[in-house]
């Protein structure tokens, strides 16, 4: 058991130095601290013992309580993160079944098949007689690229999609592209058209038409692409029309998978209320040709010729903050800062007390109180943030730890310390949950600047301690200084 308990403290110091450190201190302050009071204990080894017993079980219920009070906040920062923004893979893929999932689109392939006639000898049972040739019809793929010009243009519009407790990022897109497709080869062919589909939900609005005429019954539809076939004369030049209207989640991405030369491409990309700052591209995507403002849209254009990639055009959209995320992030820290917080108090009673004894040198009790005050803010936070905002529930929980926490040290000759630190750690160190990109840099200068407050504080109180000092004449002393009768 003692070595379990070792253990999960040097651990606990390995993750929070700063903070294992000034509980430590604070322990051992707030024993001697109860070990001193009035005076010390009186003579004999069984009031020595009796003071000691005393004082390691107070500061020990001390600190049980403080990690009590930890605790707490810990399971309040849970809770409240399980009930609001709580993004998980099961509720993502639940989203993707009902909305749509990313959304990709691949490139038109086109394959022209030519006939081709050769002549195969035919079996024979008597090997010595004469062989017999036949004429045999096949087709073989021209290996040349058919599409000559592809001009593409999209319209994303996001639509935020709610799950469970947490919030996606979806968007509705129409899409629209025209290619060219020509045979390149002198003979007549077999051409095979095929769309490929990502297996989208939703397709709305589908149109697919060649030199403006709609395919109709020509048009075969699988699960994975659309599908068409059509005989095209050598050197003819067809031009294929697809538009549709879907939805999905994330991004947005077109791709051209298979190398070829890439001629006469333009991809037209509109993000509806999208801020250039938020722009980002899926992974291994070309950054665009051009990025415009468009009023509140963004546009995003493409625009390649004699190329080669196989890199895809597109647009993730930005994640969306989650409701409650600040207020999450402030109670999540909350543990933190009230471990720091009354270290900071233990360590100022001990300083500011020097040479006082007595109930107002310990106020073990208004520590503890403090405690609670600090959590109970924390605790109205979580119950009033639905409710008020991070700023209204920051007030409604400020209020009364402020309030109450000014009672409880408003007699105290130490309270213009602690107030401050209270005011503090209530008004300023919850806000740096805000301020992600620079939490730590936050954390280090709070640390810095407690040790630059207990030197000044320690300094101060030596100062004062020489000055109620009376010191010594070295004045012969005369009849004069003898007292009146």
């Amino acid at each position: 058991m003692i070595d379990y308990v070792i253990g999960r403290v040097m651990a606990w110091m390995d993750s929070e130095p700063v903070v294992g450190l000034m509980m430590a201190v604070a322990a051992v302050v707030t024993f001697a601290a109860l070990y001193r009071r009035d005076g010390g204990p009186g003579p004999g080894p069984w009031a020595w013992l009796r003071r000691v017993v005393e004082a390691g079980t107070l500061a020990t219920l001390l600190m049980g309580l403080l990690w009590a009070f930890r605790a707490v906040l810990g399971g309040n920062a849970v809770a409240f993160h399980a009930e609001h923004g709580r993004v998980s893979e099961a509720n993502f893929h639940s989203l993707q079944t009902i909305w749509g999932a990313p959304h990709v689109q691949r490139e038109l392939v086109v394959r022209h098949y030519r006939k081709v006639v050769t002549r195969e000898e035919q079996f024979r049972d008597d090997p010595t007689l004469p062989p017999v040739f036949r004429d045999v019809e096949s087709e073989e793929i021209v290996d040349q690229d058919a599409i000559t010009r592809a001009h593409g243009d999209v319209v994303v519009v996001p639509n935020l999609r709610k799950k469970g407790s947490g919030v996606y990022s979806g968007f509705e897109a129409t899409f629209a592209v025209e290619y060219e497709v020509v045979n390149p080869s002198p003979h007549a062919t077999r051409t095979e058209l095929e769309l490929p589909l990502s297996g989208q939900v939703l397709y709305d609005e589908l149109r697919v038409t060649v030199d403006g005429a709609e395919l109709g019954p020509e048009l075969r539809v699988d699960a994975d692409a659309l599908r068409w076939e059509r005989a095209m004369a050598p050197g003819e030049r067809i031009t294929v029309a697809i538009g549709y209207a879907t939805r999905g989640v994330e991004h947005f991405y077109y791709q051209i998978p298979e190398p070829r030369e890439i001629r006469d491409f333009a991809l037209a990309m509109r993000v509806v209320g999208l801020p250039r700052a938020d722009v980002n591209y899926p992974e291994g995507c070309l950054t665009p040709s051009s990025i415009d403002s468009d009023g509140d849209d963004l546009l995003l254009r493409w625009e390649l010729d004699r190329s080669l990639t196989t890199a895809g055009m597109g647009v993730a959209l930005p994640r969306p903050e989650q409701p409650g995320a600040a207020v999450g992030a402030v109670l999540s820290r909350s543990p933190y800062a009230l471990m720091l917080l009354v270290g900071a108090v233990c360590l100022t009673l001990l300083i500011d007390s020097m040479g006082r004894t007595g109930r107002d040198a310990v106020a073990l009790l208004d520590v503890a109180l403090t405690c609670a005050c600090y959590s109970l803010m924390f605790v109205i936070m979580s119950a009033a943030a639905d409710a008020l905002g991070l700023w209204g529930a920051l007030a409604a929980g400020a209020a009364p730890c402020l309030a109450l926490s000014w009672w409880l040290w408003r007699r105290h000759p130490s309270r213009t310390a602690v107030l401050a630190l209270l005011g503090f750690f209530v008004a300023v160190h919850p806000l740096s949950a805000l301020a992600s990109a620079h939490i730590e840099a936050f954390d280090a200068a709070v640390v810095a600047g407690l040790v630059l407050y207990l030197v000044a504080l320690t300094l101060r109180a030596r100062a004062r301690a020489n000055v109620s000092t009376p010191v010594a004449s070295t004045r012969t002393p005369t009849l004069e200084d003898l007292p009146v009768a």
